[in-house]
């Protein structure tokens, strides 16, 4: 069994940036200097550094907020409400999906990429988070809505609903919401309903 000695026993072997030729080179430098023996030390450029420290363009280019709503929506398409909701707290583990589609290795880019872009993908990562909980609060909040806007309707005599009627409601009641889906959603179930 391989101990690391950062992480215990949840060593990712093969997947870690020190994991050469079936050994963990941390492994053997604290062996080394525990032990006095001599390390063989691997040659300039045998580090995947190369690859990886080129960031892609499209992720210098692009707007922190384009860049946040194309991961929302990566993520409510490609992955089941309940899995996104469980791992809201820790969007970076889902996200790494997302930024693998974009050439971005989530396992290296702090330690190859410039700080700014760091800074960047890590700002876009929280923005995408505060946004998903906005959305799946909304859309709880959206159902509740729907039987107060009939009522409203109904108390002007409205019998068939229009768009314009769910903005007057919205506005008159102070609500906001964020997504224009929401405001979809809560129009079709207003419609059902009346």
């Amino acid at each position: 069994m391989v101990f690391c000695p950062l992480i215990a026993d949840k060593c990712k072997k093969d997947k870690c940036i020190l994991w050469e030729n079936g050994n963990c080179l941390l492994s053997s430098f604290m062996e080394s200097v525990a032990y006095g023996k001599e390390i063989e030390v691997p040659a300039q450029g045998t580090f995947p550094s190369e690859e990886i420290n080129v960031p892609p363009d499209e992720i210098k280019d692009k707007r922190i907020e384009e860049l946040a709503k194309e991961l929302v929506d990566f993520l409510v398409k490609e992955f089941p409400e309940e899995l996104v909701v469980k791992y809201l707290r820790s969007i970076s583990y889902l996200s790494a999906f997302f930024w693998q589609t974009k050439g971005v290795d989530t396992d290296y880019f702090e330690f190859y990429y410039p700080k700014e872009l760091v800074f960047k993908i890590r700002k876009i990562n929280h923005i995408a988070e505060w946004r998903l909980k906005k959305y799946f609060m909304e859309k709880e909040m959206v159902s509740s809505l729907s039987d107060s806007c009939v009522n409203w309707l109904k108390k002007f005599g409205i019998s068939r609903v229009t768009k314009n009627d769910i903005e007057a409601f919205l506005l008159e009641n102070r609500v906001k919401l964020y997504f224009p889906e929401s405001k979809s959603i809560l129009y079709h179930l207003v419609k059902a309903k009346i």
